[in-house]
């Protein structure tokens, strides 16, 4: 699984490293695809069968990448930031989930760099998610991003993004205030307000989407000023007076896009449900988001990896029945897979 799961998002090669082979080193006890004898590992087997698949499907590979819908926006900078100045011990969650929520969906997401966003590299994509970008301070940033959601684009900007320089030097214009022009929001303050896990506390909770979330990283909630053009489409629930009936995600339309800002993060699964919404409709093979823990994705050629990650059995729903590339095997609209399987569908 661990091999396959490069393939599927992407990986034209595969290195295989092996310890230290030096007498002296300090792993003369490790070996490589050839143990001390020059006879092959007691686990050379699943080396053979990978590299049949490779030799099989290479082509296959090459000729179809994947078919990305969605660009998450992260580079050094924002993830450095974050790891200086953790805002909550959670803040640091919102990137990966971000990217798991688009994959538990079936949509291909590249990573794009605020460099390569300035110079015009979002015009291919649906979908924008900005999460935790703490230090988005590039000053060509916003008017590229604008330009692409007046053509047609949709953004979706988290907590903790736009927060601070570079440099770990925090804004003086509010929270997300150079991004103000376009969302027609500045995060006032932050608080964060706990949740159920925490002694004599309880979970904050957001109205949306026609349901209720728990709001998550620790129950961060952040304090919107909104503008007059700027539509809330979320508020927050809480038995907190100050945070109660406050706004908790808003929406304004530019162009023909819209820029949605969210001031909290959920513990549930109702940002895939948003992120849904934003999305291309048709052409994915699942009926349904796969469970946590699983991935899929898309090729241009119309097939689907999908893999389990987790050491448990889970199944997953499909559009129609359809055809596993690996194994050759016909599977049924409803598929168990069983740990670390990895499915190449078509």
């Amino acid at each position: 699984m661990w091999a396959l799961q490069p393939a599927a998002f992407g990986a034209f090669g595969l290195m295989y490293w092996s310890g230290n082979r030096w007498h002296g080193g300090h792993w003369p006890h490790w070996g490589g695809v050839l143990d001390w004898t020059g006879e092959p590992e007691p686990d050379f087997k699943w080396l053979v069968e990978l590299g049949e698949f490779f030799d099989k499907s290479s082509g296959q590979l090459l000729r179809n990448p994947v078919k990305a819908t969605a660009a998450v926006i992260t580079d050094f900078d924002q993830r450095a930031a974050l790891e200086a100045y953790a805002h909550v011990p959670s803040s640091r969650q919102v990137l990966p989930q971000a990217f798991d929520a688009l994959h538990r969906l079936g949509a291909g997401a590249d990573s794009v760099n605020v460099e390569e966003a300035v110079k015009g590299g979002l015009g291919k994509y649906a979908l924008v998610v900005i999460p935790s970008a703490a230090a988005l301070d590039n000053p060509g940033f916003p008017a590229a991003l604008r330009s692409y959601v007046e053509n047609g684009g949709n953004v979706v900007i988290t907590p903790f993004t736009a927060y601070q320089s570079w440099d770990g030097v925090f804004r003086k214009d509010g929270f997300g205030g150079n991004l103000a022009d376009l969302t027609g929001v500045i995060v006032r303050t932050a608080r964060r307000m706990g949740t159920s896990a925490d002694k004599g506390r309880e979970d904050q909770h957001v109205s949306w989407l026609g349901g209720d979330s728990p709001v998550g990283i620790d129950g961060y909630c952040e304090y919107l000023k909104v503008g007059a053009e700027t539509e809330v489409i979320a508020r927050y629930r809480s038995s907190e007076p100050v945070l109660d009936g406050q706004p908790a995600a808003t929406r304004r339309r530019v162009g023909k896009g819209s820029v949605i800002k969210l001031a909290f993060w959920p513990q549930d699964d109702s940002v895939l449900r948003l992120l849904r919404e934003l999305l291309p409709a048709g052409g994915n093979l699942l009926a349904a988001a796969v469970p946590q823990g699983l991935q899929a994705v898309p090729r241009t050629d119309g097939s689907l990896f999908v893999i389990n990650t987790t050491s448990r059995s889970a199944e997953i729903r499909l559009a129609r029945r359809a055809l596993d590339r690996i194994s050759r095997r016909s599977v049924e609209d409803r598929v168990a897979m069983k740990p670390y399987e990895v499915l190449w569908l078509e």
